[in-house]
């Protein structure tokens, strides 16, 4: 069963990390969440308040807030330009209430954006594909699909529901857009399917749909409120956030910061490079593997945080977790400095830390390794800690 919600000052006050102030408006934003999704949200964020540890307060405090400005942010430009009243739970809803009428359309939009222009997709219920293609243009199939009680309620969903482009220059927005509709008598999904010149610059926002991206090279931020983010072999990644899915992001190079993040779901990370690399989530684990950056933080409150690459000279990593165990696998010459510490499991570590300078007492472990040039920081609090290869 899916239930509907109106964001409020103090919800966003949650999920920005602060109360809200008692003269603030509603804001007035209908949205239909699935039971569990919402029950997934709630029993995370539950965890984060319960937590002992200070230190894991702040860590906890700074996932929601940071998360939760992105997606107030995707919130906000939808209901600028679209009006979200009209959407009353998109395709799975309609299926509940027994809505079998049906109508299609699909329609093809050819955008002269250039070799490496901008491209923006806005959408509120549906999936984005988007792939590389050849050509200085983006291509985009919008395919709608509209459910009513009756054929005439379907087909009143098409005409009402639109998808509308803007170029200006090599910029071009796409966006859905709903009418302030209520009780509405269809229930429209839109999913976009696009192929854009590698070089095309990425910005998506949507509320309830799976991302995917392959083969862009220009600089990609994606964020969605449900649903999976899953980027493939792609260039700079600025952003790649969800608050109920999982984040994928596997083959990425370039040389700025990348921001990942969920709050009910897995962040993976997989032969990655850049500048700073930030993954999060508070439902979930962690996991960076061939991840090359000169700074690296980790956290995960109820799941595992692992690492394992080349690390750089100078360079600083963390890795935290709550409830969940840290692993620290390092590749390469490069040498670090450990301080390691566990409230309640045990630390272990399969390479020689040097004597000298190196203290050990329960659950703590401070130590260096080679030339010691790079910083690493392991903490958890109800888990344990390994560097190294595990031993068997």
């Amino acid at each position: 069963m899916a239930r509907t919600f109106i964001l409020t000052a103090a919800m966003a006050g949650l999920l920005l990390g602060r109360p809200a102030q008692a003269s603030a408006q509603r804001v007035h934003v209908d949205v239909s969440v699935s039971a569990d999704i919402t029950r997934e949200i709630r029993d995370a964020l539950r965890e984060v308040a319960n937590g002992v540890s200070d230190t894991l307060r702040d860590v906890s405090r700074d996932i929601n807030r940071d998360l939760g400005r992105e997606i107030a942010e995707g919130l906000r430009d939808l209901t600028k330009h679209g009006r979200l009243g009209a959407w009353d739970g998109g395709w799975r809803r309609a299926q509940e209430r027994n809505w079998n009428a049906r109508a299609d359309d699909r329609q093809s939009r050819t955008l002269a954006i250039g070799p490496n222009g901008t491209l923006e997709l806005h959408n509120l219920a549906g999936d984005i594909t988007v792939t590389a293609g050849s050509g200085r243009d983006a291509t985009v199939e919008v395919l709608r699909h509209s459910r009513g009680r009756t054929d005439a309620d379907a087909r009143l969903g098409l005409e009402r529901v639109t998808v509308n482009q803007q170029v200006t220059g090599t910029r071009a927005t796409v966006r859905a857009d709903y009418p302030n509709e209520r009780p509405s008598v269809y229930s429209v999904r839109v999913d976009m399917i696009v192929s854009a010149p590698a070089g095309t610059r990425l910005v998506i926002n949507s509320l309830s749909g799976s991302i995917r991206i392959t083969g862009i090279q220009g600089e990609t931020a994606a964020n969605t409120m449900s649903g999976d983010v899953a980027l493939r072999n792609v260039g700079t990644v600025s952003e790649a956030k969800t608050a109920s899915g999982d984040v994928s992001i596997i083959g990425a190079a370039g040389d700025g910061s990348l921001d990942a993040g969920t709050l009910s779901g897995d962040v993976t990370l997989q032969q990655v490079k850049a500048r700073s690399v930030h993954a999060s989530t508070v439902s979930g684990s962690v996991t960076a593997r061939d991840v090359t950056s000169e700074t690296t933080t980790l956290v995960s409150m109820s799941g595992d945080a692992v690492f394992s690459g080349e690390l750089t000279r100078n360079g600083r990593y963390e890795l935290t977790s709550h409830a969940g165990d840290v692993r620290f696998t390092p590749s390469g010459s490069v040498g670090f400095t450990l301080m390691a510490s566990s409230f309640s499991g045990d630390i272990s570590s399969s390479l020689p830390l040097q004597s000298s300078g190196t203290r050990t007492r329960r659950r703590s472990l401070t130590g260096k390794v080679g030339d010691g040039s790079a910083t690493v920081t392991l903490q958890t609090f109800n888990g344990d800690i390994t560097i190294g290869t595990q031993k068997k």
